[in-house]
This record gives structure tokens, sequence and C-alpha cells, in this order.
């Protein structure tokens, strides 16, 4: 009975890891696929010897505020969201730390 219940244990926790990382994921994708998509653009056009595919920096301006608006506007959605259902500060945190630091790290 002790092992069916300690395996019943383990199960539960396996697939809450599981849901956890597969929402952290989705939310980082989801909130940073402007920067990626504006990444992939500035890569392709470095990568040109044609000094006319580099994009002028009106655009490079223009597209950093979009993504600054996208994550000022979503962010706040998503933990609004997160304390709808998990009512609890301290979980929301936790799964918010890693999304937080998928940002940083795109944007450094």
């Amino acid at each position: 009975m002790i092992d069916h219940t300690l395996d019943t244990h383990r199960i539960v926790d396996t697939k809450i890891k599981s849901t956890c990382e597969q929402f952290i994921q989705l939310i980082s994708n989801h909130l940073v696929q402007p920067l990626k998509a504006f990444l992939e653009v500035m890569r392709r056009s470095t990568k040109s010897s044609a000094p006319s595919n580099i994009p002028p920096a009106e655009y490079v301006v223009d597209v950093s505020q979009s993504i600054t608006n996208h994550l000022k506007l979503k962010i706040p959605l998503v933990r609004h969201s997160m304390s709808l259902y998990l009512a609890n500060t301290d979980t929301e945190n936790i799964l918010f730390k890693p999304i937080k630091v998928m940002i940083i790290i795109l944007i450094d």
C-alpha cells in the first residue's frame, strides 16, 4: 500500500512539473515572439553583404518600441490570469521567474 501511494505521488508530481514546464515555455514563446521575429530579420540582414538590406534606424526604433509595448501589455495580462487561477503569489512568482529570465536573455 505504501509503495502504491508513493508511486501515485511521484506520478502526480511528474505531471505537475511537466505541465508547469509546458506553461512556462508557452508563455515565454508568446511573450518573446515579436522579439524573436525582429532578431531573425536583423540576423538575415546583417548576413547579407549588401548595405541596402540593413533596416534603417527608424525601423529598429519602431520595432523596439512595438516590442516594448507588447511586453507592457501582455505581462500584466499573464500575471492577472495567473493570479485568477493560482491564487497564490508564491506559486505565481515561481512560475513567472523563468519567463522573466527568458525575456532578459533575449533582450541582452
